[in-house]
């Protein structure tokens, strides 16, 4: 019975061990989440001003310590890239994010049945009260 009982309890941690991993996983992911929609955001508001912006305004692109003059065009198909760029990795990272939460659903099932077998291997009149 000891040794079943060890073996079980190596199960559990084991299973537990890999649920806090998914979790941290997930929350990981989305943190990148936000900071791709916060970078997403910021290259809007850069397009909405170039858009505004005359033709032949001097716009500067910073490169390291250097300002480069650049065309309003140049600029402009820069910002579109990068937004289209930032877009596909929010869609990316939005895939995984669904499939990590499936995978954490899933393993906290599997925790709950363990909790559920220890209950019952405990017998009754041993819980929460």
């Amino acid at each position: 019975m000891a040794a079943k009982n060890e073996e079980f309890q190596k199960k559990f941690q084991t299973e537990a061990e890999k649920y806090a991993g998914l979790n941290k996983k997930l929350n990981k992911l989305v943190t990148q989440s936000q900071t791709l929609e916060t970078q997403l955001n910021e290259n809007q508001m850069v397009k909405d001003e170039l858009d505004i912006t005359r033709e032949d305004a001097r716009v500067f692109k910073l490169v390291g310590p250097v300002m480069v003059p650049q065309t309003v065009d140049d600029a402009k198909t820069n910002v579109n890239r990068r937004i289209d760029f930032i877009k596909a990795e929010l869609k990316r990272n939005s895939d995984v994010v669904e499939t990590v939460t499936k995978e954490v659903t899933a393993q906290r099932d599997i925790l709950s049945g363990l909790e559920a077998q220890a209950r019952q291997m405990a017998g009754p009149g041993v819980g929460p009260s």
